[in-house]
């Protein structure tokens, strides 16, 4: 029997031509102009058959090789390679660690998202064929844009930040410095992490936008009741906040059925709901697929990292160093252990959004099921059901899930390492 009483979207919405209305590739090209701009995938967009297509940029790779050299060259000439563990002072010598860390970390991540620049290619494409029908409509588009242009811009503060206290501590009296153009050189390099994150949210931004317009799609099929209408609980996932400061709905639209689907049972509504969600989700598999190893290398980097930088800060406090530079990098220590933390935080807090939203559907179908009387359908949510349970979050190349799952056992060991550290008598040069 067909579905009876659900709203359909005309045909004609579809194929309407809007002379303001953002494609894919217009929707996504800020973040991706942005981390080309420091030699990070060199793709570019076109258009075929009113289909956005994703290719490689052959001006912008030679630009790519370009920086890559740059930074090669930098490394060369910056890392002391012979001397960098022979520095008395601890906290030089931990600076120093840093720098030489982040320094070959560019250069990984530049390096292998050009190996995965197929892979990349594919996956964008993949992201532009399922991102159709109204799934990311223009409300949701217009929104990812401008989460986008906001990271670019909180981007452009933090660096701005971070040469503003450089200037403050080149002029204070009270700091001694000696800065060269390797300090800045380095401190640009721990800097590119943060591109490694904007690339990410970018995706995630787009992802979710997606997924909140299927939220919709999912509620209007299934004629879906809250549960508690009275209570004011919104059960729903359109409300996003930025950095918790800025709260938006993720989607503004309606998002019905469309008319050519309207003939199908209800099972087969269920089930091409299904299959959508599964198309949804595989191109967030193929995402991790081009991500990996960097999500392994970076979480494992920035923890490695983070230990040193609060040891570093903790020790600062606890013990009085003799070195002249001792309280400039303690300040450079606290900006840098504060803002790569809270970046952190922020890189698994977008990874658990994303899987809220999928697990989020469950509601919604629990709630339908108990209005279905027919077995196919019954089936059908059985089974959608059970692929929701079962879908595979991002993960660091299968070592573990990237979620606020780990922040605690990072925080812990954190703790743990920086109090054992404070045990051994440490110089105080």
């Amino acid at each position: 029997m067909a579905i009876q009483n659900i709203k359909v979207a005309p045909i004609t919405k579809k194929t309407q031509a809007n002379k303001n209305s953002l494609c894919f590739c217009q929707t996504v090209s800020p973040i991706f102009f942005f981390i080309k701009c420091f030699g990070i995938l060199p793709v570019t967009t076109t258009h075929e058959n009113n289909k956005c297509i994703f290719k490689r940029s052959w001006p912008w790779t030679i630009y790519c090789g370009i920086v890559f050299s740059l930074y090669m060259y930098q490394i060369i000439v910056n890392v002391d390679y012979e001397n960098i563990l022979t520095n008395k002072s601890l906290i030089v010598l931990l600076n120093q660690m840093t720098n030489a860390v982040y320094a070959h970390y560019v250069l990984i991540i530049v390096l292998a998202a050009y190996i995965k620049l197929p892979k990349y290619t594919t996956t964008m494409n993949k992201f532009a064929q399922v991102f159709k029908h109204g799934i990311l409509c223009q409300s949701a588009r217009r929104i990812v844009l401008t989460t986008q242009y906001c990271i670019i811009s909180l981007f452009i503060c933090l660096a701005a930040s971070q040469a503003g206290l450089y200037y403050w501590l080149h002029q204070s009296e009270t700091h001694h410095t000696n800065f060269s153009i390797s300090d800045f050189f380095f401190r640009f390099s721990q800097t590119i992490s943060l591109v490694f994150y904007s690339k990410f949210f970018g995706v995630v931004a787009v992802i979710i936008g997606g997924f909140a317009c299927f939220e919709k799609l999912l509620i209007s099929s299934l004629k879906y009741t809250p549960v508690h209408p009275l209570a004011g609980i919104d059960e729903t996932n359109n409300e996003r906040d930025f950095l918790g400061v800025i709260h938006y709905k993720l989607c503004r639209s309606e998002h019905h059925i469309l008319a050519e689907f309207s003939t199908l049972t209800a099972a087969e509504l269920v089930e091409y709901l299904r299959m959508y969600h599964e198309d949804l989700c595989l191109c967030i598999y193929a995402w991790n697929d081009c991500i990996d190893p960097m999500f392994l290398i970076h979480t494992v980097l920035e923890l490695a990292i983070l230990i040193i930088h609060w040891y570093a800060v903790v020790a600062h406090v606890v013990y009085n160093f003799k070195s002249p530079m001792a309280s400039t990098i303690h300040i450079l220590n606290c900006v840098f252990a504060i803002f790569h933390t809270y970046g952190l935080y922020l890189f698994l807090k977008n990874a658990q959004n994303i899987k809220n939203m999928i697990q989020g559907l469950t509601n919604f179908l629990l709630e339908y099921s108990t209005r279905i009387s027919s077995l196919d359908e019954h089936q059908q949510v059985r089974l959608f059901i059970e692929k929701l349970k079962n879908h595979r979050p991002f993960t660091a190349s299968g070592v573990f899930t990237i979620d606020l799952g780990i922040a605690g056992p990072i925080s812990a060991n954190i703790l743990t390492y920086v109090l054992v550290a404070l045990q051994f008598e440490i110089p105080k040069e």
